[in-house]
């Protein structure tokens, strides 16, 4: 695979180059793609905006060679665009240097995820408790987390819990639902186009994200975009989206006790699990979290630095 990397990164400088002939701003999204851009742009005298996702400065954090990537992205970068507030401020404080060129832009839902929140109408009473998870089946996803925590929930019997997403980590989630007897409660439903995931939210009573890193998940985003209450861990990048009981529950990573024992809260008391959808669905139409915003924030930041 390292042997592949210098005809990638070739292969990315000659598009960019290409790409770069008819542009007044070039703009790169992660790292390694940042650091590209920064190149070209200094050869054709661009500027250059960089957005960096979570996992950039995660990997940052534990990678020397990550950490040259990101320092050499934010150095080459005109601007600097985050995802969140928690990830531009750990920038600002490892580069105070390049603070002045770190800003925050947030993601938003799409139109579909509103329809969703609303029409949403979560009875007070109901047998079982629908659950979701929608990404990647990876390590860093903590999927693992949500199976051993099911099989310490006192209301096991009437959780349903649908894992959207695949990954390497199939297998051994397969096997965990073995283990824990838990068949019949787990749904893999592998990957699912995009289309129909506003569909998939609609039929479900909360979304379940048991991260041990994550930047601003979109997935959480749409989940309350579509008025589900949201239990997550107590992460930077989700716990500035997720109010503890008022936008949804937190629990501490690795605390699978702590996590059954909210979802058994959310069975125990129906009432809660709709406030915090309802106060869910009104978080992301206050904040104004929808692409439109998103693209608007941009557009703008297009004009500023080529106007510079």
């Amino acid at each position: 695979m390292k042997l592949l990397l210098p005809g990638f990164l070739l292969s990315m400088f000659a598009s960019f180059w290409r790409h770069a002939r008819n542009a007044d701003v070039l703009h790169a999204n992660w790292a390694i793609c940042g650091l590209v851009a920064g190149i070209v742009g200094r050869l054709r005298r661009l500027p250059v905006i960089t957005t960096l996702r979570g996992e950039d400065v995660t990997r940052s954090q534990t990678s020397i060679i990550d950490r040259w990537i990101l320092a050499s992205a934010l150095r080459l970068s005109t601007q600097v665009v985050t995802v969140s507030v928690a990830f531009s401020d750990l920038l600002c404080e490892q580069y105070p240097g390049w603070a002045n060129k770190i800003m925050t832009i947030p993601n938003g839902v799409d139109r579909r995820f509103i329809d969703v929140g609303n029409s949403r109408h979560t009875p007070l009473k109901r047998k079982e408790l629908k659950l979701i998870f929608i990404g990647s089946l990876i390590p860093r996803k903590g999927v693992d987390q949500i199976l051993e925590a099911l099989s310490h929930s006192r209301h096991r019997e009437q959780i349903r819990l649908n894992l959207v997403g695949d990954g390497p980590s199939r297998a051994s989630l397969d096997a965990l639902v073995s283990q824990y007897s838990l068949h019949g409660m787990v749904q893999f439903s592998g990957e699912v186009p995009e289309a129909g995931i506003p569909n998939l939210l609609a039929e479900a009573d909360a979304m379940v994200l048991a991260s041990h890193s994550e930047g601003r998940p979109n997935s959480v985003l749409e989940a309350m975009g579509s008025g589900l209450a949201v239990i997550a861990t107590d992460i930077p990048g989700v716990n500035e989206i997720i109010l503890h009981q008022e936008t949804g529950l937190l629990f501490s990573d690795g605390d699978t006790a702590q996590l059954a024992g909210y979802i058994d809260t959310l069975i125990d008391h129906p009432d809660l699990l709709k406030r915090l959808g309802e106060n869910a669905f009104r978080y992301i139409q206050d904040n104004g979290l929808v692409w439109e915003k998103t693209t608007n924030a941009y557009v703008d930041t297009y004009t500023r630095i080529a106007g510079d």
